[in-house]
């Protein structure tokens, strides 16, 4: 699992509580956008900041690491943990804990807080463009893309398929609720 920092979690996680505790507009959340061929945020005032060069203080909110040297990011602590996305509670459901180990579970939950979407592929090996995150695209993502997407912006839920032994397993967060639920899949998982 690649760590990388994770500032992505910080920015979604803020723009889910933008946007669900104060019923905002989209158009006042922080942004994901592609500039340059660099995936950052773009802020109500216009300023782009790359993910690779974006902090984060609760004090302050968002900085550019290059220009706030004397500011410790926050962020540190999700990269360390190599998490992209915050699982909340976590609700197994009967035919899981039925069926799975303990650390079966534990290694599907890993997996797909890292951003490892399963049958839907990789966070950082999924291409996405700007139309898609303004979802301006004007049809259906694949689901690895969605995902991506989805973790970006923090406002949808994400959806990993795993197969584990012959079970195919679905775990799903759901947007604004700070919760994770696996469950049993009827059909093929890949």
């Amino acid at each position: 699992m690649s760590e990388k920092p994770h500032i992505v979690r910080i920015v979604a996680d803020e723009a889910r509580h933008q946007y669900y505790r104060s019923h905002c507009s989209r158009a006042e959340l922080p942004k994901p956008r592609i500039y340059q061929d660099e995936i950052g945020v773009e802020f109500g005032d216009g300023r782009f900041i790359p993910y690779a060069d974006l902090g984060y203080h609760d004090a302050v909110g968002f900085f550019r690491l290059s220009e706030a040297t004397e500011l410790t990011s926050q962020a540190a602590p999700f990269a360390a943990a190599g998490r992209l996305i915050d699982c909340g509670q976590i609700v197994v459901t009967t035919g899981i804990a039925q069926r799975l180990t303990h650390e079966e579970i534990r290694d599907v939950l890993q997996r797909h807080s890292g951003g490892d979407f399963g049958a839907y592929g990789q966070f950082y090996d999924l291409d996405v463009d700007d139309a898609m995150l303004l979802d301006e695209v004007g049809q259906s993502l694949p689901p690895g893309l969605v995902n991506k997407v989805n973790t970006l912006t923090g406002l949808n839920p994400i959806v990993s398929a795993y197969t584990v032994r012959e079970h195919a397993v679905w775990v799903i967060t759901e947007a604004g609720e700070k919760r994770t639920t696996l469950l049993l899949y009827a059909g093929a998982a890949d």
